[in-house]
């Protein structure tokens, strides 16, 4: 398994975006352009955030707004093998102010996996790698939640 695909990315209140922006990528190429210090590289940092960063810590507060105390917010659907799934994280200091979920869409998005356990997951399925320490979690392992609602 490894990733396929972004197809749709929505930014809340994140470094430079104020408020919801939405973006449909196009399957092939996609190119970002504009001037200086209209988001590019604010859209690029919520995609690595959303995909790959833990959501708690002291660091996500870089990520809000200038100005503001909104939460940042990302959520991502993506594909992988022909299965789209999405990453929807909150950025915080601490664990009541973040939280991470990872679902697939089953005629309907179920939710596989939270938190620690989703960020793991997500990294797993855009690395492709195995992850044998997934298959003790409260979910049984990606594998199983993939398969137990597909």
């Amino acid at each position: 398994m490894t990733l396929q695909r972004i197809i749709h990315v929505t930014v809340n209140d994140f470094r430079i975006w104020n408020g919801e922006n939405q973006w449909n990528l196009v399957d092939g190429m996609n190119v970002l352009y504009g001037p200086n210090g209209t988001g590019k590289t604010s859209l690029w940092e919520a995609i690595v955030a959303g995909l790959l960063d833990k959501h708690t810590g002291k660091h996500n507060v870089r990520r809000r707004v200038k100005g503001t105390s909104d939460k940042p917010k990302v959520e991502i659907d993506f594909m992988v093998d022909g299965t789209v799934y999405r990453i929807y994280k909150e950025f915080g200091n601490t664990r009541p102010q973040s939280q991470a979920t990872l679902s697939v869409n089953d005629d309907g998005w179920v939710e596989l996996s939270t938190d620690d356990v989703a960020l793991n997951d997500c990294r797993q399925l855009i690395a492709g790698a195995e992850s044998p320490d997934l298959s003790g979690t409260i979910r049984g392992g990606l594998d199983n939640a993939i398969t137990n609602h597909l």
